[in-house]
């Protein structure tokens, strides 16, 4: 996925997160919309996604997919490097090695500019914090030894901050103002709870990731929505914890000490935990109609979870890859002329433009012409995409890559030969083996009566190319090319040998198919065998 359709797949989840939160912050434990927030990052951060018939942008359809955005000529907000020249139809042309979009040197910037921000806030705060001092009053040394982890927790006061807060991961440290009471043991119980909550949880390491995040999608105004109502999440998720943990009788003591603090906003730094004054109403209210947690809420809550990941999380349903034979005449540096037609994750936001099909021939003839096909969709849009190229045929971006050394068995009536070329029609050819085929076609004893059946709906003709190392396998019925015996076998490399066989049938076209060896296009061997 390109980084534009990451952020619209997060942007969608986005909203939806915030409709339920207007309609069930009071609802719901404040643990689900964490959860809920997770995913946003998972889907803003992840640059993939897990298809599934579920997905929202399966149940809307295809014409509406994230990653078809219309006609735009906007670039992906990625680099776009392209490396050797490629080659389609044996002629070349010259490209710039390297192209990066000015929407990517934009997102770059802006990227840059937003990451400053908040390290420069940080190492701010992380002077002004160096000047704390350690406490060792009894209350600290007895709190410390009953909220023992495997992290080392110090407490510490400064006089640079107006509220408590927390920072640091491996050894997080709590920070009290110096002005703190510190004769109020009920308040400090609060608030060491509350700073203990945030260090159990990790919060700052969350913290940091949505930050991330919000550095990467800065373009994005639901992204900072998101941020500001995650951050606020963190604080009602860790207050309810807290009132839990003391039980419901301190919420009124709880929310009083949340008002005292009087705390001045510390803006958007995102590596601290704190007592902030931001969004203060809504904690109170949370906590005020705080529910009990009951079966049926844990449940309800876990269906809602599996609901969103289901519905926003994940992507479009792949359709089965399509493969049909094909050819297409760009003026690239690399043999592909000979691809194979597949559906694509592409899209014009990832690659270099190249135009469009401007003519086509029918699918027996090679195109020779520059932006020509033998499969039509005049007008279709073409672009670079991997080691080929991506045609964009009723909305649906179909890869060509260059096909592998390959080899296909094809039988076919030879109908005209050529200097360096045969024209055959092509026929299935079934066998009494074939009882799958057999039955799909309802054949009868009748139609196979010598055991095999030919198959051939239309006469529309194929043009098969011939080189000096193409083997030539017939019949000689006549002794027209061996001495002695015959009808015999007889095997030849001269095409022209091959085109005086053809002519002594009538209208120089043989009853009988040949069978032939195709490789990469042109013809390796073909033979011809009798039927009875």
């Amino acid at each position: 996925m390109s980084l534009l359709q990451m952020s619209i797949y997060g942007a969608v989840l986005i909203l939806a997160v915030v409709v339920i939160r207007v309609v069930a912050i009071n609802r719901l434990p404040k643990k689900i919309f964490l959860v809920l927030w997770g995913l946003v990052l998972l889907r803003l951060l992840i640059p993939f996604s897990i298809p599934s018939v579920f997905s929202v942008y399966s149940l809307i359809g295809r014409n509406t997919e994230v990653n078809h955005l219309g006609q735009t000529t906007i670039s992906d907000l990625a680099p776009i490097i392209q490396g050797e020249p490629l080659e389609l139809a044996g002629k070349t042309a010259s490209m710039p090695a390297i192209h990066v979009s000015l929407w990517f040197v934009i997102w770059l910037v802006g990227m840059i500019l937003c990451t400053m921000f908040f390290a420069i806030s940080y190492l701010r705060c992380c002077f002004e914090f160096s000047t704390s001092l350690p406490i060792q009053n009894d209350f600290v040394k007895r709190w410390l030894e009953e909220h023992k982890l495997i992290r080392s927790v110090s407490i510490r006061q400064s006089d640079r901050i107006f509220a408590p807060l927390t920072y640091g991961i491996m050894k997080p440290i709590i920070l009290i103002p110096q002005t703190t009471d510190w004769k109020n043991a009920k308040q400090l119980q609060y608030i060491f709870l509350h700073e203990y909550v945030h260090i159990c949880r990790f919060d700052t390491v969350t913290k940091l990731i949505s930050t991330f995040a919000l550095c990467v999608h800065w373009f994005n105004p639901l992204v900072w929505i998101m941020y500001i109502l995650y951050n606020r999440d963190i604080e009602l998720a860790c207050d309810e914890s807290v009132v839990r943990l003391l039980g419901e009788t301190s919420r009124k003591d709880y929310s009083l000490m949340l008002i005292s603090m009087e705390a001045k906003k510390s803006g958007l730094l995102p590596f601290c935990n704190n007592f902030s004054k931001n969004a203060i109403e809504e904690r109170i209210t949370a906590i005020m109609k705080m529910k009990k947690t009951t079966i049926g809420l844990i449940i309800g809550s876990l269906i809602l979870i599996i609901v969103m990941s289901l519905l926003f999380v994940t992507s479009t349903q792949k359709k089965q890859m399509i493969f049909v034979s094909g050819r297409l005449f760009v003026t690239t540096n690399q043999d592909v002329s000979e691809m194979v037609m597949r559906e694509a994750e592409a899209s014009e936001y990832d690659s270099p433009y190249i135009g469009r099909i401007e003519s086509t021939v029918s699918r027996g003839k090679e195109p020779d012409v520059e932006l020509q096909s033998n499969f039509g969709s005049i007008g279709s849009e073409i672009i670079f995409n991997g080691n080929g190229v991506a045609v964009n045929l009723n909305g649906k971006w179909i890869q060509f890559e260059p096909q592998a050394e390959r080899e296909e068995d094809i039988a076919a009536f030879v109908k005209k030969v050529s200097a360096d070329s045969i024209t055959v029609d092509m026929i299935e050819y079934i066998t009494d083996t074939d009882t799958e085929r057999i039955k799909e076609l309802k054949l009868t004893e009748d139609d196979m009566l010598d055991g095999y059946y030919f198959f051939n709906p239309d006469e529309e003709v194929t043009i098969w190319k011939c080189n000096e190392e193409t083997v030539y396998t017939f019949i000689d019925w006549g002794g027209d090319f061996t001495d002695g015996e015959f009808p015999v076998e007889y095997t030849t490399t001269d095409i022209k040998e091959f085109q005086k066989y053809i002519e002594t049938y009538d209208n120089g076209e043989p009853g009988m198919p040949f069978f032939f060896t195709i490789k990469n296009g042109y013809i390796k061997q073909m033979i011809e065998k009798p039927f009875a």
